[in-house]
């Protein structure tokens, strides 16, 4: 005998009909009267009995009833006494870049937490709210445009050359020098708060000055720019996850393996946070526990 079958038969008995009991539950008529028969042939016994154009309950039908409804008004309220001691709240969350490092936690914690909404908002030069406005905002280690306290590195990301499809290809076809892109146009992102225009200081320490033709403050602007093949850019196996495999580039390895970007959750100071916030922080702290900043 299933909880199921005890909570069909008490709704198929509060309407008096199988048909209406079955739009309220959200299945099939068919499907409700085997669940009932079923429940039947476990007590062996007959439970309702044809009265006129409905149903109704038989003799050792309203002796089950009577002695089953105080144990399912129990489940229903130790249920409801549950939900309302879950976890609620909003979590706001800011972004310069793609969600994709931060997903399989939000993913995680929805699911053991599913009162708890999220907003995500992503933030650009036009649109950089107050720090007090969010939770935690998710961007590159040296980039901290809202002075948030607390800093916790997720991933790093090995960068890469995005130039134009018909450019030479290298000498030893993974990846080019800094000085056989000296002549290349070039398209920069500079996002608030950064020290420097991406990674463009490796430049000027091989005495070089490129040429930036291109400049945004919008990640999309610069994708398809390089998308289009109209300039090189520097990028990363995190941004390169969502470039157009249509597009008019290619993608070629750094030549210096150690040179990573790094990607940080960059959080509001407990003392200030919401119960849900601080629950996601802690959640994120245990899943990154190797990476601190």
């Amino acid at each position: 005998m299933e909880l199921l079958q005890l909570q069909y038969f008490s709704e198929v008995v509060r309407q008096k009909s199988v048909t209406k009991a079955a739009q309220l539950l959200h299945i099939s008529q068919p499907a409700l009267s085997q669940t009932i028969r079923r429940l039947e042939n476990e007590l062996g016994v007959k439970l309702f009995e044809k009265s006129g154009k409905g149903i109704q309950l038989t003799a050792k039908g309203r002796r089950f009833y009577s002695q089953i409804s105080p144990a399912l008004g129990s489940i229903h309220s130790a249920a409801e006494d549950i939900k309302s001691d879950r976890l609620q709240g909003n979590i706001t969350l800011g972004s310069y870049l793609p969600l994709s490092p931060l997903l399989p936690c939000i993913q995680e914690f929805s699911a053991l937490n599913p009162d708890v909404t999220f907003n995500l908002l992503s933030l650009t030069d036009t649109f950089s709210p107050q720090a007090d406005q969010l939770d935690g905002i998710l961007g590159y280690a040296h980039s901290n445009s809202l002075g948030l306290s607390e800093r916790r590195l997720v991933a790093a990301y090995s960068c890469q050359y995005a130039v134009p499809a018909q450019h030479t290809p290298p000498a030893d076809g993974c990846h080019y020098t800094l000085s056989e892109l000296k002549n290349d146009s070039f398209v920069s992102l500079y996002l608030p708060g950064d020290q420097e225009e991406e990674i463009f200081s490796e430049f000027a320490r091989a005495g070089i000055s490129p040429n930036i033709r291109y400049r945004t403050n919008n990640l999309m602007f610069k994708q398809q720019i390089i998308e289009a093949g109209l300039a090189t850019g520097f990028s990363n196996v995190l941004l390169t996850q969502i470039f157009r495999p249509t597009g008019h580039y290619k993608l070629l390895r750094y030549p210096h393996d150690s040179k990573k970007v790094f990607v940080v959750l960059n959080w509001r100071s407990s003392e200030v946070l919401s119960a849900a916030a601080q629950k996601f922080k802690d959640f994120c702290c245990e899943r990154f526990p190797e990476y601190r900043l």
